[in-house]
């Protein structure tokens, strides 16, 4: 996977990172969300706004965790999405 960003001046900037790396990201930052959501009481669960979606995430889980920070996770999944899904509907994501 090429991670790829713009920075704050608008310079892009791309790297490789293995998927060995990214599971070891991953978990650091997910341990110390965990810790944070621990001492303000907050379990493992999270509704959060994503553009005009609202996700229910278990951020112990790799993907909803992705989707809780604030990334381009999936962006073509998202913007499908909102084509389909009207206000008040509810969406299951039973996805492999």
């Amino acid at each position: 996977m090429k991670l790829t960003t713009t920075g704050p001046c608008g310079f892009l900037s791309s790297m490789m990172l293995t998927t060995k790396t990214k599971v070891a990201l991953a978990g650091m930052a997910y341990r110390a969300i965990a810790i944070g959501r621990a001492i303000v009481r907050k379990d493992h669960w999270a509704t959060i706004p994503r553009g005009d979606i609202q996700w229910r995430l278990d951020l112990s889980e790799g993907i909803d965790f992705l989707i809780y920070l604030p990334s381009p996770f999936e962006r073509s999944a998202v913007l499908t999405l909102r084509k389909l899904v009207r206000p008040r509907d509810t969406v299951f994501d039973i996805g492999a």
